[in-house]
């Protein structure tokens, strides 16, 4: 026998564990998926779904996504959603080869795609495919632009998409110097203050005013200093809800990272103390943002506090493989976990929502369009019917009007009024809720009037719009 027929099983041999982890993780990303590809109804401002983009500029600002609209709005939902979860994982790839080899950066990569905020952000594939692609496209121009034009421009571009994937750029610099990690920082918050800036512009140029905020947002505007205080404990309790969401297992792996990460760079404190507040920053960004204006910050908004996360326990377990191997296995049954339990809870409860809708019996092109008089409060109690009859649950994810709203233009009903626009359509009409005759099937009471469709929930205790 050879010698070069003993090195080669031996090489093979140092790569069964990495495959055989490797086949496991494309298992739980193909399991993932199959809840993805088994839902026929996604988030309420899909373009598929929606005429206008105008409302979402004036209350989010993304004048990018508004000027693409007649574009975006062709794709395929679901082709959208494969896209998005390359991108991420080209972004997650090249985060990690920084510190790892091929192999073990193609299992992060894949392992990046089972982020729990970037599940519930996939929840809008189309909206989220442009800043999902120029995350991508971020990644791979970071090493060829200057610093400060790099984080200039993605930061108009995100402020113009989504601003909290822009939050994520510094980690393809973490392997840099401190000086240059303190610099990178100083350019990441310039570059969003001018992305900001100029969206707030370009909403004024086109809707004639700034970027009015949604009354579902939870607005709490600073006007005193105890309202700075409310905002940023505010603020730490929506951090400490997610950052328990991952579990034990995960804050384990997360607390025996930091020991490694602080007995890895004993020798070389500057360095390791840049490359922690650069992970710090990233994963607290989205919680700061949300301080001035004192909004609700949604798990599926916050990718940072995950990715950075993960970067912190890849960079400090890189040079063992074998602990890579366990953490990549550990932090993926988790997140499959938790995927699968809520994106079951999501698919459930849209669905009802759509059966219910067409089980009124009553086509869309009878009527002029439907009314809901109903608010968010009705929509959770008919969320908890659901959740009994069908025995799922949720993380604390708050299904609203919106929610509701994409069930029901699926159904067909392209014309609809709820929350304001329903006391508006009343008033028009000359029609009191309480003199509407209703007949009540499954989840919904209706009434017909006037060529309209009245529902609302078939709750013990209706509230009417007016409360």
């Amino acid at each position: 026998m050879t010698g070069d027929e003993h090195v080669l099983p031996e090489k093979i041999s140092k790569h069964i564990p990495t495959m055989a982890v490797g086949c496991l993780v494309v298992l739980m990303v193909l399991s993932q998926f199959s809840y993805f590809w088994d839902r026929t109804i996604f988030g309420h401002d899909d373009l598929s779904q929606i005429q206008s983009y105008y409302w979402n500029l004036e209350g989010e600002g993304r004048w990018l996504i508004y000027l693409l609209f007649p574009v975006l709005r062709c794709f395929n939902t679901y082709v959208a959603l494969v896209a998005d979860i390359v991108f991420v994982g080209v972004f997650g790839y090249v985060c990690a080869r920084r510190w790892l080899n091929a192999s073990q950066s193609i299992l992060i990569a894949m392992l990046v795609t089972m982020t729990p905020s970037l599940v519930f952000f996939l929840d809008w594939p189309i909206i989220a495919l442009p800043s999902i692609f120029l995350l991508a496209v971020a990644a791979m121009v970071s090493n060829r632009m200057p610093q400060w034009l790099f984080f200039l421009v993605f930061g108009l571009l995100f402020n113009a998409t989504y601003s909290n994937v822009y939050f994520l750029l510094p980690l393809l610099f973490l392997n840099e110097d401190s000086r240059t990690m303190l610099r990178v920082l100083f350019y990441w918050l310039i570059g969003y203050v001018m992305g900001f800036v100029v969206a707030e512009f370009i909403t004024w140029a086109v809707c004639g005013h700034f970027i009015k905020l949604a009354e579902w947002r939870k607005p709490h505007y600073i006007r005193s200093w105890a309202d700075i205080e409310m905002n940023i404990l505010s603020a730490l309790r929506y951090a400490l809800s997610h950052m328990r969401y991952m579990g034990k297992e995960c804050g384990l792996v997360v607390f025996l990272s930091i020991a490694c990460f602080a007995w890895q760079y004993r020798n070389s404190k500057m360095r390791g103390l840049m490359m922690f507040c650069v992970l710090a920053l990233v994963a607290m960004s989205c919680y700061a943002q949300s301080v001035p204006a004192g909004v609700l910050v949604s798990i599926r908004t916050v990718h940072g506090l995950f990715f950075s996360l993960l970067m912190l326990v890849l960079v400090s377990c890189r040079n063992c493989r074998y602990l890579i191997l366990f953490v990549v296995l550990i932090w993926g049954g988790r997140c499959l976990y938790m995927n699968a339990k809520n994106l079951e809870w999501q698919n459930a409860v849209r669905s009802e929502f759509y059966a219910g809708i067409t089980h009124l019996n009553v086509s869309p092109v009878e009527v002029k369009g439907l009314v809901m008089l109903a608010n968010d409060n009705d929509v959770q109690e008919a969320v908890k019917t659901i959740e009994r009859s069908a025995q799922v649950s949720s993380y604390d994810l708050k299904m609203n009007l919106e929610h509701w709203a994409a069930a029901t233009r699926y159904a067909g009903f392209k014309l609809l009024w709820y929350r304001e626009t329903a006391h508006e359509k009343l008033e028009e009409l000359g029609i009191r809720e309480k003199d509407l005759s209703f007949t009540t099937r499954g989840l919904y009471s209706f009434a017909r009037c006037r060529g309209y469709l009245f529902v609302r929930f078939n709750l013990p205790d209706v509230h009417e719009i007016a409360d």
